[in-house]
């Protein structure tokens, strides 16, 4: 949506009345003490006040231009150079929803394609033991000056549409033999992948993420590091962590006994609060610590929600746990056992993940294996147990932290030391993931916002897994090669809102199946902490979470909110009736909702269209100052030089680029502006005098001066005999110093006396 703004009287003409009221006031009212007989007077002055607001409106309206730009829009509309049409917030939010479940489907499809032919390139590779190198482009090494790299304005940034590109994480040999045969089994990605950008040009990135840590991206680029050191690992990404594996209810268990003190401790705490990083809103998650006794971590005694909050919450808490005591291992599973079956009961009742169960062992190493625990609670071994080993003594006791995991459907991990954590930690995933083979469809994931690897601001990511299939006659099995992904950006969501439906305090969000936010003007803040945020969290009301409940649950519904609202400037709160239109967005787990004031009936449906000369024309002769966004209208060349050197174009050159008529301008958007230019030029012939001001309707003060000195009555009778007229920038002193005079508008022209101020149209 075009924003155009012409700014010239108004704050002046605001500020002069704001300061006349106060010299007013300190001018007229006198010093009455209490009981005084002349307090009638005083009543008198005070009742004339009851009126100032209506004369502050009365001429507001008059020197801003408001009721000459209204008078403006009924004549185009009386002429039928404008149609409105009511806002109908039914109808809107469902075409809405319609718009982002089409561009939703779109990428699934080209995501679906290139999965398939992933799996099929992966069945045909023949692996190779002794291979030693390969051929491909290392995003951080590449050299992006040559061809066929060149700069793409969709990306914003130097890219190759002929290629992909490779990342590996710091802490991998990229000379492994795993690493050698992932990059060279994937280098047949390129071709769907380009065929899925010529199909739809909006495609931005696709990407696949071994489980052996190679990232390939498409089309090529450069890496860009978000930190001073690259510790970007594909694996930890979030998009992968959440297509990769299903839900889990997971306990944390810490063994902190005396022995643990130290190194050992500290280990377990990096580890512990690595293990959380992995998880996602769709995880449950509690920590627990035993010695001689068990007990809750935290201030969470249950399992919460692995959002973002609580995860900080959790390793807050883990950073303060002390060693202590001796270990009983007996009581601490027994403890583990019993939280996770009352859990589980409750995930009957729509709480918890409600599939795999896991404890996560952590302890510097035991003699104690607790098989009487695991026989009682554990005896078909549902929930899973993952032990780890850590510190540098931990390998010399580790047969029976070993026989803890292996023993439960689990697994055994050693950290010796603060470089094995990433990667002991993270491999559960890899092992979870084996739940999500037994699925033979293609079963698409959507991650929450988060800051897109590739510089393009918030993204969604879609994702599905790639398996290595072996098929045989007797038996069908897969492994999880990695995941494939496609990015949604965020502009593109908001590309399908008709913002000028909304006017500007109406708004669109959406949300996802744990009510944590796609959408919302809170996301365009460039000082959040984190992109990942519970619509309870900004809009925190009982009816409030009715509506997240609802959007949950994909109900078609609306409900009406009286409420505070803040404008768009941020700098005033006024108390607004909206209305909440909300529904499912097809195909997928989402929903979309509308917020729309109860001032907001109509919108513009139908524009007269301006001709380009007459439009150019208007923006060369204004004598008025004009604001507007650039950015959507026209592009700039990037082999041409222009004299502004930012990206954003200035009038001049916006002119040049609209009469050359090319297809670098939105005509559309180029006629959005042309058209606000030609309504709001009327402003500029009220503010500039090319227009009689119409009679001001402002009475003169009648005051009472009975009972007031000297000096106050000339102050009175200065102020009504001398109607001010202009703004009080604009004030001259007369030859008689007890009498201040304004200039009107028709001498605010150039003047021989130096003691006037001289005003031009296009000054600031």
């Amino acid at each position: 949506m075009l924003r155009l703004m012409l700014r010239r009287l108004a704050a002046a003409a605001v500020g002069s009345v704001i300061l006349f009221a106060v010299t007013f006031e300190l001018s007229v009212l006198p010093s009455f003490s209490t009981g005084d007989v002349a307090s009638q007077p005083l009543k008198d002055i005070i009742s004339k006040w009851s009126t100032f607001d209506k004369e502050l409106d009365i001429f507001l309206r008059d020197v801003s231009g408001f009721e000459t730009l209204r008078e403006a829009y009924d004549d185009a509309t009386a002429r039928g150079d404008i149609t409105f049409e009511p806002v109908d917030g039914e109808k809107l939010v469902q075409d809405i929803a319609r718009s982002l479940g089409n561009l939703f489907s779109k990428r699934v499809e080209a995501l679906q394609v290139a999965v398939k032919h992933a799996e099929k390139i992966a069945a045909d590779y023949k692996w190779d033991d002794t291979l030693k190198k390969v051929n491909c482009l290392f995003a951080k090494t590449l050299n992006d000056t040559v061809e066929p790299f060149a700069y793409d304005e969709l990306y914003d940034q130097i890219v190759s549409l002929e290629n992909s590109s490779i990342h590996i994480p710091v802490d991998i040999f990229n000379g492994t033999v795993d690493v050698l045969n992932s990059i060279a089994w994937t280098s047949g990605l390129d071709e769907v992948w380009k065929k899925n950008k010529e199909e739809d040009p909006s495609l931005v990135w696709q990407y696949f993420g071994s489980r052996t840590g190679v990232l390939r991206s498409f089309p090529a680029t450069s890496w860009k590091n978000k930190t001073p050191t690259d510790l970007y690992d594909v694996r930890r990404s979030k998009w992968y962590t959440q297509g990769v594996s299903s839900p889990k209810d997971m306990l944390i268990l810490i063994e902190r006994s005396g022995s643990s003190h130290g190194q050992a401790l500290q280990l377990m705490k990096h580890s512990v609060k690595s293990l959380i990083d992995t998880l996602s809103e769709n995880d449950f998650v509690t920590v627990a610590h035993f010695s001689d006794k068990p007990h809750f971590s935290s201030c969470f005694h249950t399992f919460v929600q692995a959002n973002e909050a609580n995860k900080r919450v959790l390793k807050y808490f883990v950073d303060r746990i002390l060693a202590q005591h001796v270990a009983n291992y007996t009581g601490g599973f027994e403890f583990a056992f019993q939280k996770i079956e009352n859990f589980t009961r409750r995930a009957y009742e729509d709480q918890g993940a409600s599939c795999n169960p896991v404890i996560m062992l952590f302890t510097d190493g035991t003699s104690d294996v607790p098989r009487d625990v695991f026989r009682t609670y554990n005896p078909d071994k549902k929930i899973r147990i993952f032990s780890y080993a850590v510190g540098p003594m931990a390998g010399n006791r580790s047969t029976h932290t070993r026989e803890i995991g292996c023993s439960n459907k689990g697994f055994y991990y050693p950290i010796p030391g603060m470089g094995a954590i990433r990667a002991q930690v993270q491999d559960y995933v890899n092992i979870l993931s084996g739940g999500i083979s037994a699925y033979d469809a293609l079963n698409a994931t959507w991650s929450s916002v988060y800051d897109g690897s590739w510089n393009m601001g918030l993204v969604l990511a879609v994702t599905m897994p790639v398996f290595q299939k072996a098929n045989s006659s007797n038996n069908f099995s897969q492994t999880l090669l990695g995941m494939m992904g496609v990015d949604v950006t965020l502009e593109e969501l908001k590309d399908k809102i008709p913002s000028e439906k909304l006017a500007p305090n109406g708004y669109a969000f959406g949300l996802n199946s744990n009510g944590i936010l796609l959408f919302h003007p809170v996301l365009d803040n460039d000082d959040i902490e984190s992109p990942v945020i519970d619509f309870a969290e900004i809009e925190d009301t009982p009816k409030k979470e009715k509506i997240r409940r609802e959007m949950i649950d994909q109900v078609t519904s609306s409900s009406e909110i009286m409420e505070f609202v803040t404008t768009p400037d941020g700098k005033h709160d006024m108390r607004v009736t909206q209305t909440y239109h909300y529904t499912a967005i097809p195909g997928t787990q989402f929903s979309v909702a509308v917020v729309i004031p109860d001032y907001v009936r109509n919108y513009i449906s139908e524009k007269r269209d301006v001709s380009l000369e007459d439009g150019i024309e208007l923006l060369l002769t204004n004598e008025s100052q004009i604001l507007f966004d650039t950015t959507n209208i026209c592009k700039l060349d990037t082999n041409e030089t222009f004299a502004s050197s930012e990206s954003i174009l200035t009038l001049e050159e916006l002119v040049d680029l609209l009469s050359l008529n090319t297809s670098d301008c939105d005509g559309e958007a180029a006629q959005k502006l042309l058209f606000d230019v030609w309504i709001t030029s009327c402003l500029e012939d009220k503010w500039t005098g090319k227009e009689r001001r119409k009679e001001e309707k402002r009475d003169s003060f009648d005051l009472p001066t009975h009972e007031l000195n000297h000096d106050q009555k000339r102050d009175i009778d200065g102020l009504v005999t001398n109607e001010p007229t202009g703004t009080h920038d604009q004030m001259q002193d007369s030859p008689d110093n007890s009498v201040t005079t304004y200039p009107t508008h028709d001498q605010m022209q150039d003047s021989p006396d130096d003691s006037l101020t001289t005003y031009h149209a296009h000054d600031q």
